[in-house]
């Protein structure tokens, strides 16, 4: 894949974007505000935590995605959130 590729798959999770630009920030740190390899260390790893909650969010919401659209298109028939019309069996007396 190449960086244009990257940029466009980037694009589209904003989420992860984010995420990978945070990095991005601590290895540049232009600002010069992070002097301690533990802080740098410490800012790495909870952004790594962070975009890998991203990443399991969004695999999570495209699976979901994916298996309910090839369950409509085996089943173009069925209903989607109706409501029961039955209110169940009646008691013989």
């Amino acid at each position: 894949m190449d960086s244009k590729e990257l940029a466009e798959k980037l694009n589209q999770y904003p989420d992860l974007k984010l995420r990978v630009e945070e990095l991005l920030k601590v290895v540049e740190n232009d600002n010069g505000e992070i002097l301690s390899g533990n802080v740098a260390e410490q800012r790495i790893i909870d952004s790594l935590r962070g975009l890998g909650k991203e990443m399991l969010q969004n695999w999570g919401e495209t699976t979901s995605n994916r298996v309910s659209q090839q369950f409509r298109q085996k089943l173009p028939r069925a209903h989607k959130d109706a409501k029961k019309k039955s209110v169940g069996i009646r008691h013989s007396e």
